[in-house]
């Protein structure tokens, strides 16, 4: 099942790509279709633990990845600003 969504504001479609269950899902801003294809991964900064701090991994960000469809051609967008 493919669901539209209409969203108003660049950082509501931005945000909206890091959302798990919107992959697959096609996403109107300003008369143009971004369909999500690989949802981003979000990097928090690390809390510091109270003279104990175990190692753990860094978790790196990386931007949604969105297929822009514009007349018959198909852009790939890797990182909207």
């Amino acid at each position: 099942m493919e669901e539209v969504l209409i969203v108003s504001t660049k950082q509501e479609l931005i945000s909206q790509g890091y959302i798990v269950s919107n992959v697959g899902k096609e996403f109107i801003y300003n008369n143009h279709t971004f369909l999500l294809k690989q949802v981003g991964i979000r990097s928090y900064p690390r809390v510091v633990g109270f003279g104990y701090n175990p190692h753990r991994p860094k978790i790196v960000a990386k931007p949604p990845l969105w297929m822009l469809t514009i007349n018959d051609l198909q852009l790939e967008i890797s990182n909207i600003s």
